[in-house]
């Protein structure tokens, strides 16, 4: 083996020990399942640099109340390197601690720099001994299989997520371009016809259009979209914070107006069995 390889399998390990850890606790907050990460597949890459950069810089710290302040420093720094970094690329924010008490920029907060030097003092004393142990143990045939395929998944999926995000966004600016066009359409017939009935006629026209123009974007949402507009996810768009606010309470009242079919059609077919 070679330490490349060995940081890259790490990488990815603690990557979907994350992805875990994020899921479970969101999806308790929303009580239901949710899927965390940038990224499409069942890993969250913060957590992985975050584990292995900390084990790299200070793995051999012996005072644990400065392995404490250390890896969480650096955590935490990851942290608002990567909201700034995707904020710039995507204009866009997977997460905002805004409301959260000792907040910077909404990126970090007090609470994370706790819970990132607890998690990373726990890695680096008691969970990585055990996980190069278990590295070391694998057939180097395993092993390279291993690295080949993270290599792929990785790269496979960071590709198509990047082109997916970009044409997201440019579905969102033409979204956001015909519901404004309605509005000023809406907006010179009132202007020409000066009447309340009319008035009245038009905003329901105008809602109807917005309507149909929302759900039209709903249907042809990918998963990517549709991962991005559920709950949980705090996805936010800075360029088009509007229309994303729309889109998810669409999308959340088709998938509700489903569970409602879907529960009517068991009762009903529970009602059958029990009356043929």
């Amino acid at each position: 083996m070679n330490p490349i390889t060995d940081y890259l399998l790490w990488f990815f390990l603690y990557s979907v020990i994350g992805w875990i850890y994020e899921t479970i606790l969101v999806s308790i907050e929303e009580k239901k399942i949710v899927n965390r990460g940038f990224l499409t597949g069942p890993y969250c890459p913060i957590y992985g640099v975050g584990a292995v950069v900390n084990y790299a810089l200070f793995h051999s710290l012996t005072n644990p109340l400065l392995l404490f302040l250390a890896s969480a420093f650096c955590a935490c720094s990851i942290e608002y390197f990567t909201s700034w970094l995707l904020e710039k690329l995507f204009h866009a924010r997977w997460w905002d601690y805004t409301g959260q008490f000792m907040n910077l920029n909404g990126r970090v907060f007090l609470l994370g720099f706790f819970g990132f030097g607890v998690m990373s003092l726990g890695v680096i004393r008691w969970v990585h001994p055990a996980v190069i142990e278990w590295t070391t143990s694998l057939n180097p045939a395993v092993y390279y299989m291993l690295i080949g395929g993270i290599v792929t998944l990785l790269s496979i999926d960071t590709v198509t997520t990047v082109a997916q995000l970009r044409f997201f966004n440019k579905k969102l600016a033409a979204l956001e371009s015909s519901l404004n066009q309605r509005l000023y359409d809406g907006l010179t017939s009132l202007e020409e016809r000066k009447s309340a009935l009319e008035e009245d006629l038009s905003k329901v026209r105008k809602d109807l259009s917005e309507g149909q123009s929302l759900q039209s974007a709903v249907s042809n949402l990918n998963l990517k979209e549709r991962i991005l507009l559920s709950p949980g996810t705090h996805f936010r768009s800075l360029r088009h914070p509007e229309v994303v606010d729309k889109l998810k309470g669409r999308f959340q009242s088709v998938k509700e107006s489903a569970r409602r079919a879907r529960r009517a059609a068991k009762h009903h077919k529970k009602r059958s069995d029990k009356n043929p």
